[in-house]
C-alpha cells in the first residue's frame, strides 16, 4: 500500500467509522475505569475497552465482537480498499491472536495462510489502519550491540483479543502473552493522551534479552517496562532492562517490572518491580 495510498484510506475509515460502525469510539484504557473494576485481572482484560462489550455478559458479548469484527472484515474494509479474497481477513485475524506480542514474521503468517507475502503485508497495512492491530516497532540505535529490528504486532483491543482467543480458557493458555498485549496498549493508549506523545518501542537482542515497552520521549531519558504474569520474580526476570540500562548509560532514566503480585522492590539501580496496578497509579 502506499503512502497516499494509506492516507486516503485512514481519512475514508474514519468517515466511515463515525457513520456505520457499531462502535463510536476507540476502546477505553483500562485508566478510564473505575477501581472497583480492577480487582479481577482475568475479567478485565477479557471485557476489553470497548463501552459496548463492557456492557455485555457472556454470549451477548460474544455475539457483540462477532458483529463487530464482521462489519469491519467485511463491509468497511471492502468499501474502502477493494479487497479481494476477504475470507482470508477472519483467519488471519485469528492467527494474529494466537501470536499477539511476538515478532512479526511474514514468512511464517504467510506460509500458514497461503498466500504470497505482498498481499499478506497489504492485509496487515488494512488491519492497522482500521485500528485493529497496532505494530510495535523495534527500538535500535547505531551502538554496537546486534539487535532485532522486527515490530511486534498487538490487537488494539484486550477483549477482542480474549474474544479471538476462545475466551476465558484461551486467555489462561496464553495468559502471558494476553497480559503482555494488554499492558502494551495500555501504555501506548496512556502515551496517546500525553502532551510530549512518547514514542512505544519493544526491545530485543539477537542472543534473547528483551523488553516488552521502551518509552521515549524527545529529549528525555528513556524509561522501560517488562512484564511477567508470575506474582514473584527471580533476577532472571530483568535481564532485558538490566542490559538496555547498560546499552544506555546516563540515558537510561527507569526500568520497571510490572508483576502479577503485591511487593514493590528494587531490583538494580534504576530497576523496580512493581505490581500491575502501578500502571494506574
Amino acid at each position: 500500500m502506499s503512502a497516499s495510498t494509506a492516507v486516503s484510506t485512514s481519512a475514508r475509515l474514519a468517515k466511515t467509522l463515525r457513520r456505520s460502525s457499531p462502535v463510536r469510539s476507540g476502546p477505553w484504557s483500562s485508566a478510564e475505569a473505575s477501581p472497583t473494576e480492577r480487582g479481577d485481572l482475568l475479567a478485565r482484560i477479557a471485557a476489553g475497552g470497548f463501552p459496548e462489550a463492557v456492557e455485555r455478559q457472556g454470549a451477548r458479548r460474544q455475539r457483540w465482537f462477532d458483529s463487530y469484527l464482521d462489519t469491519m472484515l467485511q463491509r468497511e474494509v471492502r468499501e474502502l480498499a477493494n479487497v479481494a479474497g476477504l475470507g482470508d481477513l477472519p483467519r488471519l485475524m485469528l492467527l494474529l491472536a494466537a501470536r499477539a506480542g511476538t515478532l512479526l514474521n511474514y514468512s511464517g503468517l504467510a506460509r500458514d495462510l497461503g498466500m504470497p507475502q505482498t498481499t499478506l503485508k497489504r492485509y496487515i497495512a488494512l488491519l492497522e489502519t482500521a485500528f485493529l492491530v497496532v505494530s510495535v516497532p523495534a527500538w535500535f540505535r547505531n551502538i554496537g550491540k546486534r539487535l532485532i529490528k522486527s515490530p511486534k504486532l498487538i490487537l488494539a483491543d484486550a477483549g477482542l483479543l480474549a474474544h479471538l482467543l476462545g475466551g476465558g480458557d484461551g486467555v489462561q493458555r496464553f495468559f502471558g502473552a494476553v497480559l503482555e498485549n494488554f499492558v502494551l496498549m495500555e501504555l501506548v493508549k496512556q502515551a496517546s493522551f500525553h502532551a510530549d506523545r512518547p514514542a512505544i518501542h519493544h526491545y530485543r537482542t539477537s542472543d534473547g534479552l528483551e523488553v516488552d515497552a521502551v518509552i521515549e520521549r524527545r529529549g528525555g531519558p528513556v524509561c522501560a517496562v517488562e512484564v511477567q504474569a508470575a506474582a514473584t520474580l527471580t533476577s532472571r526476570d530483568s535481564r532485558g532492562l538490566r542490559s538496555l540500562a547498560d546499552t544506555l548509560g546516563d540515558e537510561f532514566g527507569a526500568g520497571v517490572v510490572l508483576h502479577n503480585g503485591n511487593e514493590a522492590a528494587r531490583l538494580a539501580p534504576k530497576i523496580w518491580a512493581l505490581p500491575l496496578s502501578a500502571l494506574w497509579a
